[in-house]
């Protein structure tokens, strides 16, 4: 299920007059999973390098992968190619790692 009033897609590359306010909600994720689906079949393996890597738990990687959904979603609503640190700072938690996760993928803005 795709809810199409959370962050729509904006057009790529457009610039926007003013930078949108993200109110970004937990439960916004899964309300936009199914439209990232290639997307996280591309971060899961990361997800689960990084959880391994510094010894995170199981609910360390459903939680960032609900922060990661939301990042996506920012991003694609500002027409931006990379997540920048404004959406990650807008993220209503963001667990350790997802900047490294977004690095990982070449995701990673500046």
């Amino acid at each position: 299920m795709d809810d199409g009033r959370i962050c729509p897609p904006a057009v790529r590359g457009q610039m926007a007059m003013f930078p949108a306010p993200y109110r970004l909600l937990e439960h916004h994720a899964v309300l936009l999973r199914s439209r990232f689906q290639g997307d996280l079949e591309r971060l899961r393996p990361l997800v689960n390098e990084v959880q391994t890597e510094h010894r995170l738990s199981r609910t360390w990687r459903v939680s960032a992968m609900d922060a990661l959904i939301l990042a996506l979603a920012a991003r694609d609503a500002a027409g931006q190619d990379l997540v920048d640190a404004a959406i990650l700072d807008a993220l209503p938690r963001q667990p350790s790692g997802v900047s490294a996760v977004l690095n990982k993928a070449g995701f990673a803005g500046p």
